[in-house]
């Protein structure tokens, strides 16, 4: 029986005239209903409808609010931290290899520490890159779509993969040029 049915029948059997029936709601736990796709399906839902009014139910705001808290916050959390640690490694990087004049910034005697110096920032950037590259193949593995499929999809996973590939050549190029 449809939604629209139910409402149909409970409209008759309470009648035109009434102001409206006292009712309490009863939250039901549903099993895995986080793993379920509800919440995709509701999105997808008010996108075609466009109207995101459906996200005004407790019950799907419940839900949102619970798979933010238990799954999503400690992954965007990690994901924060990731970008803002690479941030600073390339800021630290750019600023170790700036030349005013045909001279660096900071002066080095040219010994092997002060190699090591320059280079660790480039070295401690492939951390991050190595966590956002482990993100970027689950994300595609879990897609079950081309390469050139899951790039071009959103404008998110073009500038990821862009980012990611500028990194490693930044990197490449730093090693290679010394």
């Amino acid at each position: 029986m449809s939604f629209g049915r139910i409402a149909e029948n409970t409209l008759s059997l309470i009648g035109d005239d009434a102001d409206g029936v006292p009712v309490t709601a009863k939250l039901l736990p549903l099993k895995n209903v986080t793993k379920s796709r509800l919440l995709k399906v509701a999105v997808r839902a008010s996108e075609e409808i466009k109207s995101f009014t459906v996200f005004e139910s407790e019950i799907l705001l419940a839900l949102a609010d619970f798979k933010w808290e238990s799954r999503i916050k400690r992954q965007f959390m990690r994901h924060l931290i990731m970008e803002c640690f690479m941030v600073g490694l390339f800021t630290t990087d750019a600023l170790l290899h700036t030349k005013t004049e045909n001279m660096y910034v900071i002066k080095f005697d040219g010994t092997d520490t002060d190699k090591l110096f320059l280079m660790a920032p480039g070295i401690l950037i492939l951390i991050p890159w190595m966590f956002f590259v482990n993100h970027e193949f689950h994300q595609f593995m879990t897609g079950k779509v081309g390469l050139r499929s899951h790039v071009f999809s959103n404008i998110l996973n073009f500038m990821d993969f862009s980012s990611l590939t500028l990194i490693i050549i930044t990197f490449l190029s730093e090693c290679l040029n010394g």
